[in-house]
């Protein structure tokens, strides 16, 4: 189980997508799967409250390109 945020590139030599933050989790059980399912949702959500949702913040932020080259 996994959440993540990404942004577009636009380096010069296309990567595709560059994930900015990421969590994840093996789950073996159901149990685990539900737990995992509801932590990732959290994140989620976490991120949404707390960060800015401008693309070019988090593209400065790890110091990728901001403008399309």
């Amino acid at each position: 189980m996994s959440a993540s945020i990404a942004v577009e590139c636009w380096c010069p030599e296309d990567h595709g997508t560059h994930y900015i933050r990421e969590v994840s989790t093996t789950a073996t059980t159901a149990a685990e799967l539900t737990t995992a399912i509801e932590a990732a949702a959290d994140q989620i959500v976490q991120w949404r409250e707390t960060v800015p949702k401008d693309a070019d913040w988090w593209r400065a932020e790890e110091g990728l390109t901001l403008k399309r080259g």
